[in-house]
């Protein structure tokens, strides 16, 4: 079976194109590596992830497992005792070898709103392949926007078997810091044009069941792609067109 040149190009622009509208990266986010993510949150309980350390807490009903427990606004998530900073949050993936990652996904919902400020905002992200340990990899500083939905942040593949989330502000609020949930996802060499092509698909897939959830909270405006995106989206099918047509 021949894949249209054209048809894959274009696919791959409309998926690169309509994940700045799911994931409305922070000037802190790199930008999607060549390598692409899995679908399966290695962090999450229910797949062999533990939070086994936390600087503080706030108290039972809000428990540093809440941030792995793949649930929002059934459970509080996490909280710390006062905003004070930094605030570690150290993660063990399951197994005994390194896994390499390259995306993390970070909720900040929780039952408080926004406006107090008291969710996440700055944070930094390391790695290691043993803990205890006081040579910790960094990897990235992010933030997250003060709005209740998922945040991907991408950075180059880099193994581990531990990743400490250091939390360094809130938006704000001088009580706690909080948020709903943390989320690790493996990197997927690129084997191919057409394995490149599946695993950008499933990732999008994902992200826009995530964006479908965001536009039924906050209002249909944000189902609307802005005109400079689409503009540029229909200048490139139109030569990708015009290049076929010519083709004999």
């Amino acid at each position: 079976m021949r894949i249209s040149t054209g048809l894959v190009l274009c696919t791959l622009f409309v998926a690169s194109m309509l994940q700045p509208l799911v994931a409305q990266r922070t000037q802190q986010e790199p930008q999607p590596p060549i390598s692409f993510s899995g679908v399966v949150n290695i962090a999450a309980a229910a797949n062999g992830g533990k939070v086994i350390f936390v600087t503080s807490q706030l108290d039972e009903h809000w428990k540093s497992e809440y941030l792995i427990d793949g649930v929002v606004n059934k459970t509080n998530g996490w909280a710390s005792s006062k905003a004070v900073f930094p605030q570690d949050i150290v993660i063990a993936l399951k197994g005994d070898q390194p896994k390499l990652i390259n995306k993390l996904v970070i909720d900040p919902t929780t039952p408080d709103s926004p406006l107090p400020g008291r969710w996440i905002n700055e944070f930094e992200l390391f790695v290691s392949d043993k803990y205890p340990t006081d040579r910790w990899k960094f990897v990235m500083h992010g933030a997250v926007r003060n709005e209740p939905r998922p945040q991907a942040f991408y950075f180059t593949p880099v193994e581990a078997r531990f990743v400490l989330i250091r939390v360094l502000s809130n938006h704000g609020s001088d009580r706690y810091v909080s948020m709903g949930e943390i989320e690790i996802y493996e990197a997927i060499p690129a084997i191919g044009i057409l394995d490149q092509l599946i695993a950008r698909l499933e990732q999008l897939l994902r992200e826009l069941k995530q964006y479908r959830d965001t536009v039924a909270q906050l209002g249909p405006i944000l189902a609307e792609m802005p005109p400079d995106v689409l503009k540029k989206f229909d200048q490139i099918w139109r030569e990708l067109i015009g290049s076929s047509g010519g083709q004999k």
